[in-house]
């Protein structure tokens, strides 16, 4: 008789125990506030897809409620964000050089 052990639950038939619908919260940054990544569990297991573009590397910041006052803010702490084309996450945040400005 073959015993067959189950080591991992689907996440589909039992939901994730490490993240929020997918994403994971990752840490606090000093410019961005609290951020979230994708859950990586659930990227390998299949219940989410990893983003083609960014290779499910991007970031995606918490503490703000649209695109325009992250972007300010970003913007106020001498900073662009890249952002990624098929998910939209932060990819990268480019300091601002504002070269010799009066």
């Amino acid at each position: 008789m073959k015993i067959l052990r189950i080591i991992h639950v689907r996440p589909a038939a039992e939901p994730c125990r490490y993240c929020i619908d997918g994403f994971v919260p990752v840490g606090i940054s000093p410019i961005v506030g609290p951020f979230y990544m994708r859950c990586v569990y659930c990227e390998d297991s299949g219940v989410i897809t990893t983003c083609p573009a960014c290779d499910g590397e991007a970031f995606f910041p918490a503490s703000f409620t649209c695109l325009a006052c992250f972007l300010d803010r970003c913007a106020e702490q001498g900073c662009r964000a890249v952002m990624c084309p098929g998910c939209l996450g932060v990819v990268d945040l480019v300091p601002i050089d504002l070269g010799d400005t009066p």
